[in-house]
């Protein structure tokens, strides 16, 4: 199924991700933050599992931590952005099973969805697609939205236009969950900042970002030292 917005992409070539590979490095080491298709590409291209989602205890605690605040009911449809390789988008299929009908899980990065559907058991109820948010749409009709560890690759203002995105997307009442680590550039406590400084903020300035639009009331939320979950229902 090709959801709007979303065409299939061939992979770059190996010559293209060296070239994206080097402007990234070159932007980062002048302080100015990368095109994120370009970051999160070249990463996957370099390496399978860069951030190690399938055995980083930090991860899996993530995880756990993630589904136990989703609410429990059912769910027609459900949007994960930034799936990376599937590897959240499998693990909640098997705990929520008979919650869903079906989940699109969206990536920016070519290789890691070609990666994600390499690893998809046919007849699931998952599906893949490669999609950049800030230009494209999944379509409507959403009951939960889940954004993991994506939106401080972005500016500011272009966080709040893709929560105004999020408020299309999702249907009357729909939840959506964020989850992203902690910076001391925000708080006093989690990851302290990376040499180059990106991302340039946390979970406290993405999650405040939601929190003070009028149009997402937040639910429960859950500190731990490396990072915050949030959970906003969309209202009306």
């Amino acid at each position: 199924m090709n959801t709007p917005g979303s065409p299939s992409r061939p992979r770059k070539s190996l010559a293209d991700l060296l070239k994206s590979g080097l402007n990234t490095a070159v932007n980062l080491i002048r302080g100015k933050n990368p095109d994120p298709a370009d970051f999160f590409d070249s990463l996957y291209a370099i390496k399978k599992d860069p951030w190690h989602y399938e055995s980083s205890p930090y991860e899996r605690d993530k995880y756990a931590k993630t589904l136990d605040i989703i609410p429990c009911q059912k769910y027609d449809k459900i949007l994960e952005v930034g799936c990376g390789e599937g590897v959240f988008t499998r693990l909640m299929a098997e705990k929520m099973k008979g919650y869903i009908s079906w989940v699109l899980a969206v990536d920016i990065s070519p290789t890691a969805i070609e990666r994600a559907k390499n690893h998809s058991q046919k007849g699931d109820n998952l599906e893949f697609e490669c999609m950049d948010i800030t230009k494209e749409s999944p379509g409507d009709g959403f009951d939960l939205i889940i954004c993991s560890e994506v939106l401080y690759y972005y500016k500011k203002e272009e966080i709040k236009e893709i929560g105004q995105r999020f408020i299309k997307w999702l249907n009357s009442g729909g939840f959506l969950l964020l989850a992203h680590m902690r910076r001391l550039s925000d708080d006093t406590s989690g990851f302290p900042p990376s040499p180059v400084n990106y991302p340039p903020y946390g979970a406290q300035t993405v999650h405040n970002l939601f929190r003070e639009n009028p149009r997402w009331t937040l639910m429960q939320e859950t500190h731990e030292p490396m990072y915050t979950i949030s959970l906003f229902k969309k209202a009306d």
